[in-house]
């Protein structure tokens, strides 16, 4: 009998000792949720600012681009006209080589008549 009492006098043992390593995890388990609900609420929280960020940013891209487009019709109205005035040079360039003939063919004709 006094081997059945002394054995179970040590299983009563390890059975706490058991207990309380389980105890002690649970508790680990339950801080580490902890910490991770709050490491959750930190990555929700970073996502919600970036995405309030990424908004700001395409509106403010959308505000330049709109501004942009003005700068760009402006420029594309000054090519077109620098376009037309080359036009208008060559035209005139053209004309004045005819003009320098005639003046040349009239000289020669008031001076060797």
């Amino acid at each position: 009998m006094t081997d059945i009492k002394k054995n179970r006098r040590e299983g009563d043992a390890q059975i706490l000792l058991l207990q309380q390593k389980l105890d002690n995890h649970i508790e680990e388990f339950h801080e580490h949720c902890k910490s991770e609900d709050a490491r959750w609420d930190r990555f929700i929280a970073t996502q919600e600012s970036n995405t309030a960020s990424i908004k700001e940013l395409v509106t403010s891209n959308k505000e330049l681009s709109e501004s942009t487009r003005d700068i760009v019709a402006v420029w594309q109205a000054a090519d077109g006209t620098i376009k037309t005035f080359s036009a208008i040079g060559k035209f005139v360039k053209w004309l004045s080589g005819f003009a320098v003939v005639g003046v040349a063919i009239k000289w020669v004709f008031e001076h060797f008549k």
